[in-house]
């Protein structure tokens, strides 16, 4: 790009109160007794007023990579020569009355092909053909489309973004306006079909600490602690007696984990339970060392999270072997690894195929959320997931390096890294299929996409064909 362009570039940054700089590592419920719902609900008195909707917070950075785009655009001559318009189109004529499935699957294939072709474009630095079929794909999608189509156009400003080069700004602008919907976030967490992992955890954790006077849960992952609540309420019921409890919460730099231990302390405190609380943040998870108690019955827990941890470096010094090897060396009663599960491609420090793995996921992923939303009537919940798509497709697509967090992975490459470091996978109960059963079943109103089904023990989830959740037990070796 010449000087005059990238000088272009950056007012527009500017004017849209984007940083410059480079950005450091960043790190409706039905039952009214629910444990869960009443620490939810504690937490969103204590939120200020909400901003107005998400489609309004939507708007600084999809104006702003309009304008990047377009800059870039008139920079190469493309829109003279070709007559393309980065701004988004008007909303596109009804589609045909076609067979609604077979439709939809031809329109996912389309924009399949289409959002490949110009990854491609975008790695050969062939800015003229990237421009031309971004433009084709706004032509046939519309923001407040089908998944397909919203999924569409969030791949096409990731691409957009990763050519100007200002992905990173571009990502930062849209964290920021996501932490602004902190209440939406919450009430997402307690819906029951994000819930599975939590249930599947509890009823490990129920099964091992029955007689237990001390338990320690280290939670990698923890955020706002909404996963806790539930089991501490039910060991406050036990007929001999609460524990003593601990959880060391670990986390990201921007999560206040402090919060999260004052909130956990006080419901604890309410249920008569005695909960002592570590509050840990860190980049680098393979570095962290719990203090542990030879006495407590200790519980390590990730739930979704493993994805954020780094695979680079040497064989020797790799995070995720360094993490699998420090969890071990707790000797841990009880390690619970739930994992969104994702083509191992989405992992790849190779752009293309990792691009390819994010089209093969993060569609289906759209889809779901998209069904088990609208059909719990919760049109603002979905805008907000989709927003969430939207930062991961961003990260994916125009992130490289230790700046970019999501690295998703198949579960077999879980159960990989637990088995070299030496855990050894524990049998699903019976019972705990049946709880998570009942949970999935509840929340997809019995669509026959929604699936089950169990692997060399670990449980998993699916969406039509797709696996989207796998969650897994296991104990050190002896």
């Amino acid at each position: 790009m010449g000087a005059d362009l990238v000088s272009k570039l950056r007012a527009v940054l500017l004017h849209h109160q984007v940083r410059l700089d480079p950005v450091p590592q960043r790190q409706h419920v039905e039952d009214p007794n629910d444990p869960t719902l009443a620490y939810i609900s504690r937490m969103l008195l204590d939120d200020e007023e909400e901003p107005p909707l998400m489609i309004q917070l939507q708007d600084p950075y999809k104006n702003l990579i309009a304008e990047l785009g377009a800059l870039v655009s008139a920079g190469r001559g493309d829109s003279k020569r070709r007559n393309i318009s980065l701004l988004p189109p008007p909303p596109p004529p009804p589609p045909p009355p076609l067979d609604g499935q077979g439709f939809q699957e031809s329109r996912t294939n389309l924009f399949k092909s289409m959002l490949l072709e110009a990854a491609r474009a975008v790695a050969g630095n062939h800015g003229a053909d990237v421009y031309r079929i971004i433009s084709e794909v706004r032509s046939l999608a519309s923001p407040g489309g089908s998944s397909e189509e919203r999924t569409a156009l969030f791949f096409a400003d990731a691409l957009i973004a990763r050519f100007t080069g200002f992905g990173p700004q571009v990502y930062s602008a849209m964290v920021k306006g996501i932490r602004e919907r902190h209440s939406v976030h919450v009430r997402l967490l307690n819906l029951p079909s994000f819930r599975v992992t939590q249930r599947f955890a509890a009823c490990n954790i129920f099964n091992v600490c029955q007689d237990a006077k001390r338990i320690h849960i280290v939670d990698y992952g923890i955020q706002y602690g909404c996963q806790w609540p539930h089991v501490i309420k039910a060991l406050s019921q036990r007929p001999q007696g609460p524990p003593a409890m601990k959880i060391t919460g670990i986390d990201l730099p921007r999560v206040d984990v402090k919060e999260t231990g004052r909130n956990l302390v006080e419901f604890a405190k309410s249920c008569g339970v005695s909960l002592d609380f570590d509050a840990i943040t860190s980049t680098s998870w393979e570095l962290v060392q719990p203090k542990t108690h030879v006495e407590d019955l200790l519980i390590v827990n990730c739930n979704l999270r493993l994805r954020h941890l780094r695979e680079d470096g040497s064989v020797g010094n790799n995070p995720r072997k360094l993490f699998f090897e420090r969890v071990y060396s707790l000797k841990p009663d009880l390690f619970i690894q739930c994992v969104l599960d994702a083509t191992s491609n989405l992992s790849s420090p190779f752009f293309i195929q990792r691009f390819e793995g994010a089209l093969d996921t993060l569609f289906t992923r759209m889809e779901l959320f998209e069904t088990l939303l609208l059909q719990e009537d919760m049109p603002e919940e979905y805008d907000f997931m989709g927003n969430i798509i939207a930062k991961v497709i961003m990260d994916v697509v125009a992130l490289e390096g230790v700046e970019r967090i999501e690295r998703a992975n198949s579960y077999r490459s879980w159960d990989s890294r637990a088995r070299r470091a030496g855990f050894e996978l524990l049998p699903v109960r019976p019972e705990t299929i049946e709880v998570v059963k009942d949970v999935w079943c509840s929340s997809s109103k019995l669509n026959n996409n929604f699936k089950l089904g169990v692997d060399g023990h670990w449980l998993l989830l699916g969406w039509k064909e797709s696996i989207v959740f796998a969650m897994s037990a296991w104990r050190t070796s002896k």
